[in-house]
């Protein structure tokens, strides 16, 4: 139950942003069925949990650790700019030591979200992955 929590404390977060940018941005979200038009710059999402931890011996306490895959997809050969400003946009958004609560389980963020190397994705899309890590302790 957990990770569907963490999921959604992530997900708000990311499409309530992306909603307000000007142009709105889609954001493509697992499992949802839905595919991007050509050309049309956008943001996918996963989840990736990690281990889960019992850092209380015997307690009811679980960590849960992962992390946050976001990428930006622009159309291909247009320049790297708008791909970079946008990832720089999520690592301020995600920045470290934010917090997001969600029915009770608080979600941090552990550290800088990490920008990696741009690439072509092969479908027309120019890709930049943004890797955010959180970790999130179940009391219940």
């Amino acid at each position: 139950m957990s990770n569907k929590i963490i999921r959604s404390a992530l997900e708000g977060r990311l499409k309530g942003w992306a909603a307000a940018q000007v142009p709105p941005i889609p954001v493509f979200l697992e499992n949802r069925g839905k595919t991007p038009t050509v050309g049309e710059r956008h943001l996918r999402a996963d989840l990736l949990p990690g281990d889960t931890h019992d850092p209380s011996q015997g307690a009811q306490h679980r960590r849960y650790h992962g992390m946050y895959q976001v990428g930006v997809f622009l159309p291909e050969n247009d320049g790297t700019g708008d791909a970079d400003d946008l990832a720089k946009a999520i690592e301020v958004l995600f920045r470290c030591p934010t917090v997001l609560t969600k029915q009770g389980l608080n979600v941090r963020i552990m550290q800088t979200p990490s920008i990696a190397q741009s690439r072509p994705d092969g479908n027309g899309f120019w890709m930049t992955p943004i890797t955010i890590k959180y970790s999130a302790d179940d009391f219940s």
